[in-house]
């Protein structure tokens, strides 16, 4: 499998960092010189739609090069590192790097409650079970892209599923609302949508359903942008793509979970480890024995001074949150305390799981 390390000059964060400058905003990133000349055109409102996993290799496997998609397709960038919905659809909703929020992934230790916690549901991840209140919010909260275009007078808004409050239950409902929406001027959107990354999780990439699902889109999306005036545009993107995977269960390995201080956090392909001081020798030699050349394994401080999780500012606890070391996948194996649950999986450095499209339409 081809690797393909995060690029922090014309990716995922320089798109985001594109729109808030558009928009006057201050922003801590260099801004992605195509996406500039694309808001140099005279528009209304702007509307970011993410499809969840829909990667660039999936869109070019799956897609005649006559569908919408393709046809509309002006570039591809690299994700954010980790490439998971955790991190990536933070930067969209912030336009800041992991660096700088400290979400890096699906469940991160906190050692205040000692505790692994799924960011976005408040859930202990190896017990399953949910917390009320909003801790992980109020321990990680960010400014918002809503928050900071408001601030210069733009209208802002996020448009997600059925899971949050006031949701769509379809993906033809959030159409007819960005029609709605059109109506407007000076505004920005984000929209967001799930079902096709949470099909892959289950079925897997190359499913018969996974492929109907995404032609599905593609129709939906075209006949969405019919029905848009001239003074609209839209930008398409999703978070990562996916690959098929197997998973490893570390309990499988006695000696190497000796050496764990707490269990492993943040994802199965972007592993991070929180090792005993006195067996990190013993760790790091494990480690390569068993995985190479599987995966990737920086020290934490390596990993960070490469700017894996993106540069500029660094949140003051991004290094607690990431142990000791990390593990990047380049294969197609997963590692996990247990067996895993999916097969269709995302967070490693592969070309597949890292290449995001830029599609454009306007009138």
């Amino acid at each position: 499998m081809k690797i393909t390390m995060p690029d922090y000059q014309t990716g995922l964060l320089n798109l985001m960092s594109s729109i808030a400058t558009h928009y006057g905003c201050e922003s801590d990133y260099p801004t992605h010189p195509l996406v500039d000349e694309e808001l140099k055109q005279p528009f209304d409102n702007l509307f970011v739609i993410l499809i969840d996993g829909m990667g660039s290799r999936l869109i070019e496997r799956m897609l005649p090069e006559t569908s919408f998609l393709r046809q509309h397709l002006k570039a591809e960038m690299t994700s954010v590192y980790p490439c998971t919905t955790a991190a990536a659809t933070i930067v969209v909703e912030s336009g800041d790097a992991p660096r700088k929020t400290a979400w890096t992934g699906w469940f991160q230790y906190f050692q205040e409650i000692q505790d692994h916690r799924v960011l976005f549901l408040n859930q202990s991840y190896y017990t399953r079970e949910y917390h009320s209140g909003n801790f992980v919010y109020d321990t990680m909260g960010y400014r918002t892209m809503i928050d900071k275009l408001q601030e210069q007078g733009v209208s802002a808004e996020f448009i997600y599923p059925s899971f949050r409050i006031g949701g769509c239950k379809t993906f033809d409902e959030m159409c007819d609302r960005i029609v709605e929406r059109s109506k407007g001027k000076n505004q920005f959107f984000y929209c967001y949508w799930d079902k096709l990354d949470s099909l892959m999780h289950d079925e897997g990439v190359d499913s018969e359903h996974v492929v109907a699902l995404l032609k599905e889109l593609d129709q939906q999306l075209a006949q969405l942008c019919s029905r848009l005036d001239d003074k609209q545009k839209v930008f398409i993107i999703a978070d990562h793509g996916q690959v098929n995977t197997e998973t490893i269960n570390l309990l499988n390995y006695p000696d190497l979970v000796d050496c764990f201080r707490v269990w492993p956090a943040v994802e199965t392909r972007a592993i991070a480890f929180f090792i005993k001081e006195e067996k990190k020798e013993i760790f790091e030699s494990l480690f390569h024995q068993y995985f190479d050349p599987y995966f990737l394994l920086y020290p934490t401080e390596e990993f960070i001074a490469k700017a894996m999780v993106g540069p500029g500012p660094q949140h003051p606890r991004l290094q607690e949150f990431l142990g000791d070391y990390v593990a990047c996948a380049t294969d197609r194996y997963n590692l996990l305390m247990g067996e895993g649950p999916f097969i269709g999986q995302h967070a490693g450095l592969t070309e597949d799981e890292m290449m995001i499209p830029f599609i454009v339409y306007q009138k």
